[in-house]
């Protein structure tokens, strides 16, 4: 991510970038209103993105403030905020696999809310994440069921096979946009 004149980017491919304005319009173009979408950023400043979301049903949870950097672990393998949101989605550690619970309401699952909640306490980094969902209980209802973070599909010219996309992975969990809401 970068910040510019106060705005908060997404840095795409090349010297492309998205600002939190635009991001909203490629939202509103998926969304109709009627399902729910759950977004996690993790780039340096992707707090600026919180406050351009204008519709309904979609919560959001980011790695740091609008003008804050986000930070990778000591180990540099993961960013600290998505290393510990996908452990608690998962319900262990994704670099060693030792059990953890997330879940504060003892429902079935790991809310997106939830794993928010997890992270930004575990969190030891100079960043402060930041969340928001509308209607409020958005993030609190919606899970990933029994399923755990896996690799998203891709569509297009850009597809790759399942067999492929196990090549390139090195890590045992990433994201699915299949989810569950209570």
């Amino acid at each position: 991510g970068a910040r510019i004149n106060n705005t908060s980017y997404i840095t795409l491919w090349g010297t492309d970038t998205l600002t939190p304005s635009e991001f909203n319009t490629e939202l509103n173009k998926i969304h109709n209103g009627n399902g729910r979408i759950n977004i996690v950023m993790g780039q340096c400043y992707s707090g600026g993105f919180v406050g351009s979301i204008t519709r309904s049903n979609v919560s959001i949870a980011t790695a740091a403030a609008a003008n804050e950097l986000s930070y990778a672990r000591s180990n540099a393998e993961y960013d600290e905020f998505l290393y510990h949101w996908m452990s608690a989605m998962n319900g262990y550690k994704i670099d060693s696999e030792d059990p953890i619970s997330a879940d504060i309401d003892n429902f079935s699952g790991i809310s997106f809310y939830e794993a928010f909640q997890y992270a930004d306490l575990a969190d030891v980094q100079y960043e402060t994440p930041q969340y928001l969902s509308v209607p409020d209980n958005v993030g609190k209802i919606c899970t990933l069921g029994d399923d755990q973070i896996t690799m998203p599909s891709i569509i297009g010219s850009d597809d790759v096979s399942s067999q492929q996309r196990k090549k390139r992975r090195n890590h045992r969990s990433s994201i699915t946009w299949k989810n569950y809401c209570r």
